[in-house]
């Protein structure tokens, strides 16, 4: 018979069937579809689960034998048939496909929305349940609901979440509309929070929880996402075959000659030191017109003139900030070094302070010493590590501030018709 044996390989568990048995308990199995064979005892081989082929099954929960290499196998199986949802229970497992699938277009969505409990494994089936329990259609009191996306980068969580927002306008009859903020807005997120990572080359390098505003005939009104665990040491640093977020690599690739100047941009990523670490581009994409996008988006989503402009300066002062070095000065103190001097000038002028003051925060630290009512203030010079540490740090809490400012511009233009709302509900 077929069973199971454990592999080395990324398939961790392969089939394989007995070619031979001697001296009454050693046997000998070889590995389908290759000319790899392994001995074990009779003992061994009884322990293996048993391979029951082409069972199929939406719920692993039904296979009858519920085992690691019996759950792989049927994922495996229903993933290459494009059928990347499967049950466990009431939980829903997603495969991504990393391609457009059938079941995951519009048409495909407000069906499976309707059907409820009904509907095949899908994340619509779960934001379906959700509503239904929230307002009671399904026979039970009314309750809070609350969705978890989890699962490692690259999982496709990002894209659930959107399919379960798409559900809920569907299920709740809303228009498309009434989400449409919240998915243009989660779209927005991506250029300033995520990254090529080497798993993934749209990493979101930070977790979201966005809550779904009802009014009184049980229909959305408004999105409010907050964003949490934003990853601030991608910054200043990237491991080989990474990126720093997608926004610097716009910028740097679409701005036109106009915003060159007013942000002070050179023309190469290798031309500032937090970018230098990784790679510059992504397979298949356009950066210059991702940038294109990114600004169309902003105006769409209220973010435009000034308000725009105050956003990309910090972040064009974040790439400044990372070059300026530090050198000796004669009294032994640190300094800003000759060429770090041009760059520190950038980003003061960028950030509306003066150089000195920029400056005086990257090279000194004051202190306070004594008791209440008696402390004295002193400054104290930092030495170069101190000085880079005071930098890196000054550039990660700009682009987190300037992260966290984009997130509630994003809310407010929903806030009045949220605080109307009389039910508040949560999409995470």
């Amino acid at each position: 018979p077929a069973v199971w044996i454990p592999v080395a390989d990324a398939d961790a568990w392969a089939l394989a069937t007995t070619v031979d048995v001697r001296d009454g308990d050693l046997v000998t199995l070889r590995r389908d579809g290759t000319d790899h064979t392994v001995q074990m005892t009779r003992a061994e081989l009884e322990a293996l689960p048993a391979a029951v082929l082409d069972e199929a099954v939406d719920d692993l929960t039904a296979l009858s034998s519920v085992h690691d290499a019996t759950m792989l196998d049927t994922l495996r199986r229903r993933h290459a048939a494009d059928e990347i949802f499967t049950s466990i229970g009431p939980v829903v497992i997603s495969v991504n496909p990393f391609k457009p699938v059938p079941s995951c277009a519009p048409d495909s969505i407000a069906r499976l929305s309707q059907q409820g409990e009904a509907a095949p494994p899908h994340v619509a089936r779960v934001a379906s349940v959700a509503y239904r329990k929230l307002t009671g259609d399904d026979g039970s009191p009314p309750r809070a609901q609350s969705i978890l996306i989890s699962g490692e980068s690259g999982a496709g969580k990002s894209e659930a979440c959107k399919l379960c927002l798409m559900a809920l306008a569907s299920v709740s009859g809303s228009s498309q509309g009434a989400t449409e903020g919240a998915v243009e807005s989660a779209i927005l997120l991506e250029a300033f929070g995520n990254a090529k990572t080497v798993y993934n080359d749209n990493s979101s390098r930070f977790g979201k929880w966005t809550a779904v505003f009802f009014d009184a005939s049980r229909r959305i009104v408004a999105c409010h996402a907050e964003a949490f665990l934003l990853e601030k040491p991608r910054v200043v640093g990237t491991g080989p075959g990474e990126r720093s977020y997608h926004i610097f690599y716009q910028m740097l690739a679409g701005a036109n000659e106009e915003e060159r100047r007013e942000l002070s941009l050179q023309s190469s990523c290798s031309a500032y030191a937090y970018l230098r670490g990784g790679t510059d581009a992504i397979s298949g994409v356009d950066d210059a017109a991702q940038w294109r996008e990114t600004a169309a988006r902003m105006s769409l989503l209220g973010i435009g003139g000034e308000r725009r402009g105050e956003l990309m300066r910090v972040i064009a002062a974040v790439l400044a900030i990372g070059n300026i070095g530090f050198t000796a000065a004669d009294d032994g103190t640190r300094c800003v070094s000759g060429e770090g001097g041009r760059w520190l000038a950038h980003a003061a002028s960028l950030l509306r302070v003066s150089p000195s003051q920029l400056a005086e925060k990257l090279t000194s630290r004051v202190l306070t010493a004594g008791g209440k009512g008696r402390s004295s203030m002193y400054t104290v010079a930092l030495d170069a590590e101190a000085c880079e540490a005071a930098r890196d740090a000054l550039a990660q809490s700009l682009y987190a501030a300037a992260f966290e400012s984009l997130v509630e511009s994003l809310n407010g233009s929903q806030e009045e018709a949220a605080a109307a709302a009389g039910r508040v509900r949560g999409c995470a």
